[in-house]
């Protein structure tokens, strides 16, 4: 009968549903237990197990506090080297863009976009607190451990780094793709978990933070 049906659809769909959050469960648990893992494989390479957080410099560091760092900062040796805008070829060329281009950027706004542009010619360096501190944050953001890593070791592969230090997959992008990422995981740190629990699903796997990193350099 139609009522029959209806019950064996909804018996269905519950089972459906009871296996999806027990998957979703499983799939979590595993997020949780990436911080104790890494742990014992730096261990197991005799590397100390990290610094725990809230350790005066060593604190995790916020989007804002990573700004006003990265704006304080003299970049003597990057300005050189950065191109911020292509001028025109020609005066055709300049008279089009003069028509239909983008908008010219705000005066108060190119000190901040020079900023940016120097910020990622700057390299990934450890012994640099600020930044070292953003990559530390990252990590305990997508992955709830509640102290600082070595930093390098095989847990730097389970965020989705190439390699046993993330300054290497950082030279294309420097320093600017981890304020990207740190933006991503502490401003929508929900859209990130999301992010990071399918870059681990067994059929969806791709390197999370590489992508991000990708994603910068466009």
């Amino acid at each position: 009968t139609c009522f029959d049906f209806i019950i064996s659809a909804l018996g269905s769909l519950s089972m459906s549903i009871t296996r999806d959050i027990e998957q979703e469960a499983a799939a979590w648990a595993q997020v949780d237990d990436l911080a104790s893992r890494a742990e014992v494989a730096a261990a197991a390479q005799g590397e100390s197990i990290g610094i725990r957080a809230r350790d005066g410099e060593f604190d995790p560091i916020t989007f804002q506090d990573a700004i006003s760092a990265l704006r304080s900062r003299s970049y003597e040796a990057e300005l050189p080297a950065i191109v911020p805008e292509i001028k025109p070829s020609n005066f055709i060329v300049a008279f089009f863009r003069f028509l239909f281009g983008p908008p010219k950027l705000s005066a108060s706004l190119l000190s901040d976009r020079d900023v940016l542009f120097c910020v990622a010619k700057v390299p990934l360096d450890h012994n640099e607190v600020v930044s070292e501190r953003m990559l530390q944050t990252i990590y305990m953001r997508l992955t709830g451990a509640d102290r600082f890593m070595p930093s390098r070791g095989p847990h730097w592969d389970s965020i989705g780094f190439q390699g046993d230090d993330p300054a290497t997959d950082l030279r294309g992008v420097g320093v600017l793709g981890l304020l990207t990422l740190l933006y991503l995981c502490t401003r929508h740190r929900d859209i990130a978990l999301d992010m990071y629990k399918l870059s681990r699903h067994e059929r969806q796997q791709f390197p999370f933070c590489v992508a991000s990193l990708s994603i910068t350099r466009i």
